[in-house]
């Protein structure tokens, strides 16, 4: 039986709060199940299998080889998914965050915090093409690296509010800490650096509440080709940053739950293998370094919240 009594109490809350009949509701199965078969109204000659099910988060977790609790994933997109693997034990998440099923396949369920960032390519896109800093994206890094640091310019990007961990969706973006030093130079690097601190802000919420140290995080989408971004990303989390030869990750979890179906795949270290671990960047920021910019990105935050307060 894949889920425990508790789980099962769980699912029967359910009912208590919609009043939807326990016959209507489909059977719950593991992501690996294979759930039918079809020929898709005569177009493949013999009927194929439908197997390998995930929603789109929980595709990119699985697809980017995070199967070990301790093990996290970053999709940089228009905005950004967080999601860190807790294990098989449900925990509580931090508030602002969600518990969810990360994924369940070879008779296990993997529970994962998640948290979903409004802002983080959005933020490159406005930069270049409604302040027009730069003609290119290409043109961004070679900028934001042309000064030393921020200069103390931190970018607060709630141009559609503030997803989490704060979900406070009437905060509107922010520049603080310009001086008449501050060119554009600073604003494109703080940018680029409020993309991190954000991803900070859930990592170590998420790693805290669960007790648990972050082994990994693997990174997917456009941003990733930033190696600046980067670089800070795994300075500001002081962990490894692996970033995944395909973009697509979520696609390839669907693909990895249709091989344990179909017993392609016997166990998770065998579908581990086919993950490249070269892509690597390690921290290198000295710790009080650290610290101080991240106390910059804190303090500029909770300007932006007070002042929509």
């Amino acid at each position: 039986d894949l889920y425990s009594d508790e789980q099962k109490r769980g699912a029967s809350c359910i009912t208590t709060h919609l009043p939807i009949p326990r016959s209507m509701m489909p059977e719950a199965l593991p992501c690996d199940a294979v759930f039918g078969e079809t020929t898709i109204e005569g177009l493949f000659k013999s009927p194929i299998q439908i197997a390998g099910v995930l929603g789109d988060s929980h595709g990119a977790l699985t697809g980017q080889m995070c199967f070990e609790a301790g093990m996290g994933k970053v999709t940089y997109g228009t905005g950004s998914s967080v999601m860190v693997n807790i294990g098989e034990e449900a925990v509580a998440a931090p508030e602002g965050l969600v518990t969810s099923v990360g994924f369940s396949a070879l008779g296990k369920v993997y529970y994962a915090f998640e948290g979903n960032i409004h802002c983080t390519g959005a933020t490159i896109k406005w930069m270049v093409e409604k302040l027009g800093l730069v003609d290119s994206f290409n043109q961004i890094e070679t900028l934001a690296t042309s000064v030393k640091n921020n200069d103390g310019v931190y970018l607060v990007p709630a141009f559609t509010g503030l997803g989490a961990p704060w979900w406070k969706p009437d905060a509107k973006a922010a520049i603080w800490g310009m001086t008449l030093n501050a060119g554009k130079a600073h604003v494109l690097r703080a940018g680029l650096e409020s993309i991190a601190y954000q991803v900070k802000d859930l990592i170590d919420m998420m790693t805290r509440q669960a007790g648990i140290e972050l082994k990994a995080l693997r990174v997917d989408g456009g941003p990733t080709k930033n190696q600046f971004l980067m670089q800070f990303q795994a300075d500001m989390l002081h962990a490894v940053i692996n970033r995944s030869e395909i973009e697509e990750a979520s696609a390839l979890g669907a693909v990895v739950m249709n091989g344990f179906a179909r017993k392609k795949w016997a166990s998770f270290q065998e579908a581990a293998a086919m993950r490249s671990i070269d892509n690597c960047i390690a921290p290198c920021m000295e710790e009080k370094e650290l610290q101080s910019l991240y106390s910059g990105w804190r303090e500029a935050v909770k300007k932006v919240i007070g002042q929509n307060n």
